[in-house]
Protein backbone atom coordinates (compact mmCIF):
# COMPACT_ATOMS: atom_id res chain seq x y z
CA UNK A 1 0.00 0.00 0.00
CA UNK A 2 2.79 2.45 0.81
CA UNK A 3 4.42 1.77 -2.57
CA UNK A 4 1.20 2.59 -4.40
CA UNK A 5 0.80 5.86 -2.53
CA UNK A 6 4.34 6.91 -3.27
CA UNK A 7 3.81 6.28 -6.99
CA UNK A 8 0.71 8.46 -6.99
CA UNK A 9 2.58 11.26 -5.29
CA UNK A 10 4.92 11.49 -8.25
CA UNK A 11 2.31 11.88 -10.95
CA UNK A 12 2.58 15.06 -13.01
CA UNK A 13 -0.45 16.51 -14.75
CA UNK A 14 -0.58 16.92 -18.50
CA UNK A 15 1.79 18.85 -20.71
CA UNK A 16 -0.44 20.24 -23.46
CA UNK A 17 0.87 22.83 -25.93
CA UNK A 18 3.48 23.90 -23.41
CA UNK A 19 1.05 24.32 -20.45
CA UNK A 20 2.18 22.52 -17.30
CA UNK A 21 0.16 21.51 -14.27
CA UNK A 22 1.55 19.66 -11.29
CA UNK A 23 -0.56 17.43 -9.05
CA UNK A 24 0.33 15.61 -5.82
CA UNK A 25 -1.72 13.08 -3.86
CA UNK A 26 -0.80 12.25 -0.25
CA UNK A 27 -1.92 10.19 2.69
CA UNK A 28 -4.06 12.63 4.62
CA UNK A 29 -4.08 12.63 8.43
CA UNK A 30 -7.66 12.42 9.68
CA UNK A 31 -9.35 12.66 13.06
CA UNK A 32 -11.85 9.79 13.16
CA UNK A 33 -13.23 10.04 16.69
CA UNK A 34 -13.25 12.19 19.82
CA UNK A 35 -14.54 12.40 23.35
CA UNK A 36 -14.49 15.09 26.06
CA UNK A 37 -14.92 15.02 29.82
CA UNK A 38 -14.53 17.08 32.98
CA UNK A 39 -12.29 15.70 35.71
CA UNK A 40 -13.52 16.69 39.15
CA UNK A 41 -11.97 13.93 41.19
CA UNK A 42 -8.44 12.63 41.73
CA UNK A 43 -9.05 9.46 39.68
CA UNK A 44 -11.19 9.70 36.55
CA UNK A 45 -11.89 7.03 33.92
CA UNK A 46 -13.58 7.42 30.53
CA UNK A 47 -14.15 4.49 28.17
CA UNK A 48 -12.90 5.24 24.64
CA UNK A 49 -12.05 2.23 22.40
CA UNK A 50 -9.15 3.23 20.14
CA UNK A 51 -8.16 0.09 18.23
CA UNK A 52 -9.46 1.56 14.95
CA UNK A 53 -6.81 4.33 14.94
CA UNK A 54 -3.03 4.48 14.61
CA UNK A 55 -2.69 7.19 17.27
CA UNK A 56 -4.54 8.31 20.39
CA UNK A 57 -4.05 12.00 21.22
CA UNK A 58 -5.18 13.44 24.57
CA UNK A 59 -5.34 17.08 25.71
CA UNK A 60 -5.54 17.71 29.47
CA UNK A 61 -5.84 21.10 31.15
CA UNK A 62 -6.98 22.17 34.59
CA UNK A 63 -6.55 24.28 37.69
CA UNK A 64 -6.64 24.34 41.49
CA UNK A 65 -10.36 23.98 42.16
CA UNK A 66 -10.54 26.78 44.75
CA UNK A 67 -8.26 24.99 47.17
CA UNK A 68 -5.61 27.74 47.02
CA UNK A 69 -3.09 25.33 45.56
CA UNK A 70 -1.61 24.70 42.13
CA UNK A 71 -3.33 22.24 39.83
CA UNK A 72 -1.45 19.10 38.80
CA UNK A 73 -1.84 16.01 36.61
CA UNK A 74 -0.32 12.93 38.25
CA UNK A 75 -0.98 10.22 35.67
CA UNK A 76 -2.45 9.69 32.19
CA UNK A 77 -2.79 6.16 30.82
CA UNK A 78 -4.76 4.11 28.31
CA UNK A 79 -5.57 0.56 29.39
CA UNK A 80 -2.85 1.07 32.03
CA UNK A 81 -0.24 2.01 29.39
CA UNK A 82 1.36 5.41 30.06
CA UNK A 83 0.95 7.95 27.25
CA UNK A 84 3.95 9.81 25.80
CA UNK A 85 4.16 13.47 26.76
CA UNK A 86 4.52 15.70 23.70
CA UNK A 87 4.32 19.00 25.57
CA UNK A 88 3.32 19.90 29.15
CA UNK A 89 3.31 23.03 31.26
CA UNK A 90 2.71 22.43 34.99
CA UNK A 91 1.22 25.04 37.31
CA UNK A 92 3.83 27.46 38.60
CA UNK A 93 2.55 29.27 41.71
CA UNK A 94 -0.17 28.15 44.13
CA UNK A 95 -3.06 30.59 44.27
CA UNK A 96 -2.06 32.61 41.18
CA UNK A 97 -0.39 30.69 38.32
CA UNK A 98 -2.43 27.52 38.82
CA UNK A 99 -3.00 26.28 35.23
CA UNK A 100 -1.59 22.99 33.97
CA UNK A 101 -1.90 22.21 30.26
CA UNK A 102 -0.47 19.65 27.84
CA UNK A 103 -0.82 17.20 24.95
CA UNK A 104 -0.02 13.47 25.12
CA UNK A 105 -0.27 10.57 22.66
CA UNK A 106 -0.07 6.79 22.28
CA UNK A 107 1.01 5.16 19.01
CA UNK A 108 -0.90 2.15 17.66
CA UNK A 109 -3.28 1.80 20.61
CA UNK A 110 -4.84 -1.61 21.13
CA UNK A 111 -7.67 -2.02 23.56
CA UNK A 112 -9.26 -4.56 25.83
CA UNK A 113 -11.33 -2.16 27.91
CA UNK A 114 -10.59 1.17 26.19
CA UNK A 115 -10.20 3.11 29.42
CA UNK A 116 -8.46 6.48 29.58
CA UNK A 117 -7.40 7.05 33.20
CA UNK A 118 -6.62 10.57 34.40
CA UNK A 119 -5.36 11.23 37.90
CA UNK A 120 -5.26 14.91 38.83
CA UNK A 121 -4.86 17.12 41.85
CA UNK A 122 -8.16 19.02 42.05
CA UNK A 123 -9.90 20.03 38.81
CA UNK A 124 -9.24 19.25 35.12
CA UNK A 125 -10.69 18.74 31.64
CA UNK A 126 -9.90 16.13 28.98
CA UNK A 127 -10.30 15.84 25.20
CA UNK A 128 -9.22 12.64 23.43
CA UNK A 129 -8.90 12.01 19.68
CA UNK A 130 -8.48 9.01 17.40
CA UNK A 131 -6.15 9.87 14.52
CA UNK A 132 -5.28 7.92 11.35
CA UNK A 133 -2.60 8.42 8.71
CA UNK A 134 0.22 9.31 11.11
CA UNK A 135 3.78 8.13 11.58
CA UNK A 136 4.96 7.13 15.05
CA UNK A 137 6.00 9.90 17.40
CA UNK A 138 5.58 13.61 16.73
CA UNK A 139 7.36 16.56 15.19
CA UNK A 140 7.63 20.11 16.48
CA UNK A 141 5.97 21.01 19.80
CA UNK A 142 5.69 24.21 21.81
CA UNK A 143 3.70 25.92 24.53
CA UNK A 144 3.29 29.66 25.16
CA UNK A 145 3.64 31.61 28.40
CA UNK A 146 0.39 32.56 30.13
CA UNK A 147 -1.38 35.42 28.35
CA UNK A 148 -1.19 34.20 24.73
CA UNK A 149 -3.76 33.09 22.17
CA UNK A 150 -1.36 32.42 19.27
CA UNK A 151 1.55 30.02 18.78
CA UNK A 152 4.12 29.51 15.99
CA UNK A 153 5.62 26.11 15.11
CA UNK A 154 8.33 25.38 12.56
CA UNK A 155 6.99 22.14 11.13
CA UNK A 156 9.42 19.42 10.04
CA UNK A 157 7.70 17.21 7.45
CA UNK A 158 5.34 17.44 4.48
CA UNK A 159 1.61 16.83 4.88
CA UNK A 160 1.69 17.04 8.68
CA UNK A 161 -1.10 18.15 11.01
CA UNK A 162 -0.97 20.52 13.98
CA UNK A 163 -3.19 19.97 17.00
CA UNK A 164 -3.37 23.21 18.99
CA UNK A 165 -5.21 23.75 22.27
CA UNK A 166 -6.07 27.00 24.06
CA UNK A 167 -6.50 26.35 27.79
CA UNK A 168 -7.63 28.49 30.72
CA UNK A 169 -7.90 28.15 34.47
CA UNK A 170 -5.20 30.46 35.72
CA UNK A 171 -5.09 33.77 37.52
CA UNK A 172 -8.55 35.14 38.28
CA UNK A 173 -10.56 32.42 36.49
CA UNK A 174 -11.29 34.94 33.76
CA UNK A 175 -10.26 33.18 30.56
CA UNK A 176 -13.86 32.90 29.27
CA UNK A 177 -13.58 29.81 27.06
CA UNK A 178 -17.20 30.23 26.05
CA UNK A 179 -16.15 33.07 23.74
CA UNK A 180 -13.02 31.44 22.25
CA UNK A 181 -12.99 30.54 18.53
CA UNK A 182 -10.28 29.09 16.28
CA UNK A 183 -8.85 31.34 13.56
CA UNK A 184 -8.71 29.83 10.01
CA UNK A 185 -7.03 27.67 8.85
CA UNK A 186 -7.17 26.23 12.39
CA UNK A 187 -10.51 24.37 12.70
CA UNK A 188 -12.17 23.51 16.01
CA UNK A 189 -12.50 19.78 16.70
CA UNK A 190 -13.33 19.85 20.40
CA UNK A 191 -14.12 22.19 23.27
CA UNK A 192 -14.63 21.79 27.01
CA UNK A 193 -16.17 25.08 28.07
CA UNK A 194 -16.90 25.36 31.76
CA UNK A 195 -19.95 27.65 32.10
CA UNK A 196 -18.34 29.37 35.08
CA UNK A 197 -15.11 29.97 33.10
CA UNK A 198 -13.05 28.39 35.87
CA UNK A 199 -11.40 26.01 33.44
CA UNK A 200 -11.60 24.47 29.98
CA UNK A 201 -9.95 24.33 26.59
CA UNK A 202 -10.66 24.69 22.88
CA UNK A 203 -8.80 22.36 20.48
CA UNK A 204 -8.24 22.85 16.74
CA UNK A 205 -6.46 21.09 13.86
CA UNK A 206 -4.50 22.60 11.00
CA UNK A 207 -2.96 20.72 8.05
CA UNK A 208 0.44 21.82 6.75
CA UNK A 209 1.53 20.82 3.23
CA UNK A 210 5.20 21.84 3.44
CA UNK A 211 7.67 22.35 6.31
CA UNK A 212 8.09 25.87 7.63
CA UNK A 213 6.80 28.31 10.23
CA UNK A 214 3.05 28.01 10.79
CA UNK A 215 0.92 30.04 13.20
CA UNK A 216 -2.12 28.65 15.00
CA UNK A 217 -4.30 31.18 16.78
CA UNK A 218 -7.54 31.70 18.69
CA UNK A 219 -9.86 34.69 18.99
CA UNK A 220 -12.04 35.76 21.91
CA UNK A 221 -11.92 35.68 25.68
CA UNK A 222 -9.20 37.62 27.42
CA UNK A 223 -5.51 36.89 27.82
CA UNK A 224 -5.42 36.51 31.61
CA UNK A 225 -4.89 32.89 32.59
CA UNK A 226 -4.83 31.47 29.05
CA UNK A 227 -2.10 29.83 26.97
CA UNK A 228 -1.70 27.68 23.85
CA UNK A 229 -0.03 24.28 23.41
CA UNK A 230 0.60 22.85 19.92
CA UNK A 231 2.09 19.63 18.53
CA UNK A 232 2.89 18.60 14.95
CA UNK A 233 1.84 15.04 14.08
CA UNK A 234 3.54 13.56 11.03
CA UNK A 235 1.98 11.95 7.96
CA UNK A 236 2.79 8.28 7.41
CA UNK A 237 3.94 9.32 3.92
CA UNK A 238 5.46 12.67 4.86
CA UNK A 239 8.97 13.58 3.74
CA UNK A 240 11.54 16.17 4.65
CA UNK A 241 11.49 19.26 2.44
CA UNK A 242 9.28 19.37 -0.65
CA UNK A 243 6.40 16.92 -1.20
CA UNK A 244 7.34 13.95 -3.41
CA UNK A 245 6.15 15.28 -6.76
CA UNK A 246 7.47 16.45 -10.10
CA UNK A 247 7.95 20.19 -9.66
CA UNK A 248 9.11 21.27 -13.13
CA UNK A 249 9.17 19.95 -16.70
CA UNK A 250 11.07 21.48 -19.62
CA UNK A 251 10.52 19.94 -23.07
CA UNK A 252 12.95 20.54 -25.95
CA UNK A 253 11.19 19.52 -29.20
CA UNK A 254 14.23 20.32 -31.31
CA UNK A 255 16.29 17.61 -29.59
CA UNK A 256 13.45 15.24 -28.57
CA UNK A 257 14.44 15.63 -24.94
CA UNK A 258 12.63 16.51 -21.73
CA UNK A 259 14.08 17.72 -18.43
CA UNK A 260 12.26 16.76 -15.22
CA UNK A 261 12.77 18.10 -11.71
CA UNK A 262 11.35 16.36 -8.65
CA UNK A 263 11.69 16.45 -4.87
CA UNK A 264 14.38 14.33 -3.27
CA UNK A 265 13.42 11.69 -0.72
CA UNK A 266 15.38 9.08 1.22
CA UNK A 267 14.85 6.48 -1.56
CA UNK A 268 17.96 4.66 -2.85
CA UNK A 269 17.00 5.54 -6.43
CA UNK A 270 14.20 6.56 -8.78
CA UNK A 271 12.58 5.31 -11.99
CA UNK A 272 11.17 7.73 -14.58
CA UNK A 273 8.24 6.57 -16.74
CA UNK A 274 5.99 8.16 -19.34
CA UNK A 275 2.55 7.65 -20.82
CA UNK A 276 0.28 9.11 -23.48
CA UNK A 277 -2.98 8.48 -21.60
CA UNK A 278 -2.25 8.49 -17.82
CA UNK A 279 -3.21 4.79 -17.77
CA UNK A 280 -0.31 2.90 -19.31
CA UNK A 281 3.00 3.74 -17.64
CA UNK A 282 4.85 0.67 -18.93
CA UNK A 283 7.43 2.73 -20.82
CA UNK A 284 10.55 3.39 -18.72
CA UNK A 285 12.66 6.43 -19.51
CA UNK A 286 15.36 5.45 -17.04
CA UNK A 287 15.75 3.43 -13.83
CA UNK A 288 18.42 3.51 -11.16
CA UNK A 289 18.47 7.32 -11.07
CA UNK A 290 20.58 8.59 -8.16
CA UNK A 291 22.03 11.90 -6.98
CA UNK A 292 25.04 11.25 -9.23
CA UNK A 293 22.85 12.09 -12.27
CA UNK A 294 21.51 15.33 -10.79
CA UNK A 295 22.23 18.15 -13.26
CA UNK A 296 21.68 20.89 -10.67
CA UNK A 297 23.34 19.58 -7.48
CA UNK A 298 23.28 23.04 -5.91
CA UNK A 299 19.50 22.64 -5.47
CA UNK A 300 19.65 20.42 -2.38
CA UNK A 301 15.93 19.56 -2.19
CA UNK A 302 15.41 18.45 -5.81
CA UNK A 303 16.85 16.25 -8.56
CA UNK A 304 16.98 17.43 -12.19
CA UNK A 305 17.63 14.99 -15.06
CA UNK A 306 17.30 15.29 -18.86
CA UNK A 307 15.88 12.31 -20.75
CA UNK A 308 15.79 11.26 -24.41
CA UNK A 309 12.23 10.61 -25.57
CA UNK A 310 11.99 7.11 -27.08
CA UNK A 311 10.63 6.33 -30.54
CA UNK A 312 6.87 6.69 -30.70
CA UNK A 313 6.81 9.48 -28.10
CA UNK A 314 8.25 12.36 -30.12
CA UNK A 315 6.21 15.10 -31.79
CA UNK A 316 3.17 14.52 -29.54
CA UNK A 317 1.09 17.32 -28.03
CA UNK A 318 0.42 15.48 -24.77
CA UNK A 319 2.65 13.38 -22.53
CA UNK A 320 2.46 12.34 -18.88
CA UNK A 321 5.47 11.62 -16.68
CA UNK A 322 5.81 9.73 -13.43
CA UNK A 323 8.65 9.30 -10.94
CA UNK A 324 8.67 6.21 -8.71
CA UNK A 325 10.84 5.52 -5.70
CA UNK A 326 12.94 2.35 -5.89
Amino acid sequence: MNIVRKKLRGILGSLVIGVISVGSAFSEITVVGSTTASVRSTDFIVNFPANTADKLVVVVTGEHGFNNAAGKMDRLSYDDVELTQAIYRPAQVAGTDILYHGIWYLDNPSTSTGDIRVQVTNRGTVSAFLVNGTADGHGAAAITPVGNRSIALTTTKTDSMIIAAFGVGGDGNTGNTNSIDTDPPLTEISAVKDPSNWQGHVVGIQTVASPGETTSSFTGGIDTGGLVAAVEFLSADGTDGLPFAITAISPNPSTDQVTLTWAKTSAAGFTAKLSTDLLDFDTVLMSGITDALDEVPAEAETITVTFELPAGFTGLSKLFFRIEEE
